[in-house]
């Protein structure tokens, strides 16, 4: 039986197309990871219904997972099991409100609302840090709108289930690594509710679940092999940027509170050195109030003592209790006037802005001078705000500038106001109810010293990560892709094989059982040919036997004619016989190549002679020989095939010549070759392959041949594994070829049925 095998593109055979492994159980992964969310939003459910706060708050500096978000999640993962059992109508409608869900409290926060959601499933009696308690967090509801948009497109949409899969991802692995590197911008959005762990761990696991879509058969076309890798990178690009922003908002948030801290310690020196002079103001005021007599030389000399020490001051004045100015020193026409306090209750570390005689910026600081508890005179000291501030700045923290306004007029102004470095401004009041602040604000330069690179180097570092990731992915899954298909390609040949196998097996059986059925036909028929010998040649034995009696006996009584008869009789029987003996002979010759052994031909050549020399005297021949190489074979085969030969010659020679034979031999490469020729009649073209047929011999040729001595010398070179052919030579006798092949090509050769049967 031969196998038929499907032409190129047509039919469709088992073992030559490979095998489609199915996916290894995606459905039944995916459903019990839905199934471990669920469980963990009813687990945290039941803990706010049972006033359980370790398991709605794991640890005490973790933010709580709220109800409504327990709710939201519940419902993806109620929406993602019911797609999965084929429910996907239900599917959608719990993934809908999943994002009606998130839509209304990311309205709440967009537009300030209070829609009642907060406490509408059950009282919140956890509070933490923030201006609605029981409101889930902005990023988680974002990441549950996604999840539920995932679940409303499912099984459609594959790409764009992607995105919204990879940023609900992203968000919850952004929290999870937030908590574990004390990152809290990454859950903790400004003052609203952040992320809690448990949140961050079911948006992760719903998000896996909504991915791991591997249903299809797993041999894809090639740019279907894209998708796997470019989903993974966009979920790392994803929490690269996310980590990137969160870095950025944290270290905006250091340089704010740093600013902040800056500022406040400023203000306070400011304030403290606006302070310490008047206190100096209020310490001169006392000495002068407690002096009995008060002499204006004495006056100007403590002044004098006072303005060398204080940094900045320009003037000292002495004010009457109603505000007219008495006197001051340096003597100064141009003394600006102020409006004093209305009583010593009221005076303040406040300032004044005045203009000084020079024209310059100034401010003045009054101390009251009392008398029984009373104000007898109010001291008051000029002070120029350039030098006096000016002297601060050397002693306040590098990187930054600061402004001093009083009542509106500005007083002293640092440096140039930088617009890049604005928005990092800080007012401090130098005290309360004297209208006076001083606006603190950092360089440029200092800020550019507090940035850190870092946001942006782990930002390209993921970009490269999620690129090196998709090249990974790519060849991960053309690897596996070429494995497949190998592998399918070796189980169909394997099972190609085995097929073969199995039919080499049934045509050796069938072989061995129809050479065993040759084997009995071939014993048979010998046998019959035996028995038909055996029994023609009784009735020819006879016929000659009753010839002979008739030609010894009758042969005066018989007339010419009869006689005639006679000697035909005598002639038929005995080419009776002899076709009788040559068909046996033919019959006789053994299947397979007989003998391994060299066999020297002259020694054959020899024998053949002998047994022929009457016949060969008859005709007259001679035989011309060299030394022949001795060839490989059977001296039984041999010697027939030299004999038929040699009889062919005397039978076909031409009459009134000698016949003379010729026998040489040739090494060749890959064996013996020997040439046999004659003098007789020749052989015509049309005559070279059909004198080996059986019972053919040349036209126009009358012999006593049967037409078989030729047969059975093509049959003998069969079986030896050589060959035998005639060439043309008409009128110039009879040549052959034989070859004889070395040993190895001598060796056994496995016999063909039908030329056996």
């Amino acid at each position: 039986m031969t196998p038929v095998l499907p032409r190129d593109g047509q039919g469709d055979s088992p073992f030559l197309q490979p095998e489609r492994p199915a996916a290894p159980g995606p459905r039944s992964v995916r459903a019990a990871v839905a199934a471990t969310t669920l469980l963990i939003c009813v687990a945290v459910l039941l803990g706010w219904a049972l006033h359980l706060p370790s398991v709605v708050q794991l640890r005490a500096d973790w933010a709580p997972m709220q109800p409504n978000a327990a709710v939201g999640l519940a419902l993806v993962s109620l929406g993602l099991l019911a797609s999965l059992r084929g429910f996907s109508r239900l599917g959608a409608g719990l993934g809908v409100a999943a994002i009606a869900l998130a839509a209304l409290t990311l309205a709440q926060d967009l537009f300030r609302l209070d829609l009642g959601l907060d406490s509408a499933l059950m009282r919140v009696w956890l509070s933490i840090e923030t201006p609605h308690p029981g409101r889930m967090a902005p990023n988680t509801a974002a990441g549950l709108m996604l999840l539920g948009l995932s679940i409303a497109l499912m099984p459609s949409h594959r790409w764009i289930r992607s995105c919204c899969s990879i940023g609900a991802f992203a968000l919850g692995a952004g929290a999870l690594l937030g908590y574990a590197t004390g990152l809290d911008a990454t859950y903790d959005w400004g003052s609203l509710t952040p992320m809690a762990p448990a949140t961050a761990t079911c948006l992760v696991l719903s998000s896996v679940a909504l991915l791991w879509d591997r249903d299809r058969a797993p041999r894809v076309e090639a740019a279907e092999q894209w998708h796997a890798p470019l989903v993974a990178g966009l979920g790392s690009v994803a929490l690269a940027l996310l980590f990137f922003q969160a870095l950025l908002v944290r270290q905006e948030n250091q340089i704010d509170a740093t600013v902040q801290a800056t500022s406040q310690r400023i203000g306070t020196e400011i304030r403290a050195a606006i302070r310490s002079q008047r206190d100096a103001l209020g310490g001169l005021a006392r000495e002068w109030n407690d002096t009995f007599f008060k002499l204006r030389s004495a006056w100007e000399s403590d002044a004098r003592i006072v303005l060398a020490r204080s940094q900045g001051m320009a003037a000292v004045a002495w004010f009457e209790p109603d505000g007219g100015l008495n006197w001051s020193y340096p003597p100064d026409e141009g003394t600006p006037r102020v409006e004093v306090p209305r009583s010593a209750a009221d005076v303040r570390p406040w300032l004044h802005p005045v203009t000084l005689s020079d024209g310059s910026a100034g401010f003045a600081l009054v101390a009251p001078v009392l008398d029984d508890g009373s104000v007898d005179a109010w001291l008051c000291g000029f002070f120029r705000a350039d030098e006096f501030f000016g002297g601060l700045s050397t002693l306040l923290p590098a990187g930054y500038a600061f402004r001093v306004d009083a009542n509106g007029v500005p007083l002293y102004t640092g440096s140039p106001e930088d617009p890049d470095t604005a928005r990092w401004m800080r007012r401090l009041p130098l005290g309360a109810g004297t209208g006076a602040e001083v606006a603190v604000q950092p360089t440029s330069e200092w800020i550019a010293g507090q940035r850190s690179l870092l946001p942006h180097v782990l930002l390209g570092a993921g970009l490269l990560v999620s690129a090196l990731l998709v090249w990974a992915l790519r060849a991960a899954r053309q690897s596996s892709a070429r494995a497949l298909a190998l592998e399918g390609e070796v189980r169909a040949h394997e099972r190609a094989e085995e097929e073969i196998r199995t039919l080499n097996l049934e045509l050796e059986g069938r072989v061995s059982l129809r050479t065993a059925e040759l084997q009995r036909s071939n014993e048979a028929l010998q046998r019959f040919a035996s028995f038909l010998s055996h029994e023609l040649r009784q009735p020819l034995a006879a016929q000659a036997f009753w010839a002979e009696i008739l030609d010894a006996e009758s042969a005066e009584a018989l007339d010419a004619r009869g006689r005639e008869c006679v000697t035909e009789i005598r002639r038929s029987t005995r080419r009776m016989g002899d076709l009788i003996a040559a068909q046996l002979s033919l019959a006789a010759l053994p299947s397979t190549p007989r003998g391994d052994r060299p066999v020297e031909l002259g020694a054959v050549l020899e024998e053949v002679v002998a047994d022929l020399k009457r016949d060969l005297d008859r005709a007259g021949a001679t035989l011309h020989r060299e030394s022949l190489a001795p060839v490989r074979g059977d001296v039984r085969l041999l010697y027939q095939l030299l004999r038929n030969l040699v009889e062919n010659s005397i039978k076909y020679r031409r009459t009134g010549h000698p016949l003379e034979i010729r026998i040489t031999s040739f090494d060749q490469p890959d064996g013996v070759e020997i040439h046999y020729t004659d003098n007789g009649r020749g052989i015509a073209p049309e005559d070279a392959q059909r004198i080996f047929g059986a019972f053919e011999r040349a036209q126009g040729v009358e012999s006593e041949g049967l037409g078989l001595g030729l047969t059975l010398c093509r049959r003998i070179m069969e079986r030896l594994g050589g060959s035998i052919d005639a060439r043309v030579r008409i009128g110039e006798g009879a040549a052959f070829s034989l070859r004889f092949p070395d040993a190895e090509r001598s060796l056994d050769r496995s016999p063909d049925p039908e030329e056996e049967a």
